[in-house]
């Protein structure tokens, strides 16, 4: 009885982290729309714009699966993997292409040195080779089962492992060292131009945004901490 109670607990706090996920992302996408349609749009296609668009576009799909999988009372315990599956895939490939983004940025804010290239490049290598294959190990091991308590859960995960923990380890580490980068240099732009507006935009923007990042994550961490089990 306790194992059940535990279980709708977790479910009902995941789905209202899910929810608002949601309502976050459309407010934010409501607030920089314009800015989007003014600069994105209308620019030129290159690699970065591409990066941008399925960055940006990428959760509202992912958003969709998650809640197909969280509220719709009918699904099979095979339908439920499916998407699980499905999210657990959108989610490492939406962060590799974010993280391909941000290490672009640092790239560009160090004005493209020859050997940070090199550096960075073994760096995002490595870091999708363990993310990846940490995923498959997190996944490979898990059942799902259908209708449990319901209508209170939908679709059951049995057997979670730990390894879904170390992914969002992972993520924060090398958020860590893009972040170290930029702050390396903007420490260096500032002492030698000042505080004027382009190297606001540029590094005091950037600093905040992987701020707000790492504690985002730094809270996933927790989150899956208090929520761990065997099922």
């Amino acid at each position: 009885m306790d194992m059940a109670i535990d279980m709708i607990w977790i479910n009902r706090f995941n789905n209202y982290c899910n929810v608002a996920s949601l309502t976050l992302l459309s407010f934010d996408y409501i607030l920089t729309v314009h800015h989007e349609i003014e600069y994105i749009w209308e620019s030129k296609w290159n690699l970065v714009k591409i990066l941008f668009l399925l960055t940006r576009y990428l959760p509202f799909i992912d958003c969709v699966v998650v809640f197909i999988h969280q509220f719709t009372p009918d699904l099979t315990g095979e339908q439920c993997a499916v998407a699980y599956q499905y999210s657990a895939w959108m989610f490492v490939i939406g962060i590799t292409i974010a993280e391909l983004l941000l290490t672009i940025r640092a790239w560009a804010v160090w004005e493209k040195d020859r050997r940070l290239t090199i550096m960075l490049a073994i760096f995002f290598a490595s870091f999708c080779v363990v993310e990846w294959v940490m995923m498959g190990l997190f996944l490979k091991p898990l059942e799902h089962v259908a209708a449990l308590q319901r209508p209170w859960i939908v679709c059951g995960t049995l057997h979670i492992n730990q390894l879904l923990s170390g992914c969002w380890v992972v993520l924060m580490v090398y958020d860590a060292a893009i972040f170290s980068l930029i702050a390396v240099q903007a420490w260096r732009t500032f002492r030698s131009w000042g505080d004027v507006p382009l190297t606001r935009i540029i590094y005091h923007d950037g600093i905040i945004y992987f701020a707000y990042l790492f504690c985002e994550i730094a809270n996933q961490l927790s989150r899956r901490s208090r929520t761990s089990s065997d099922w």
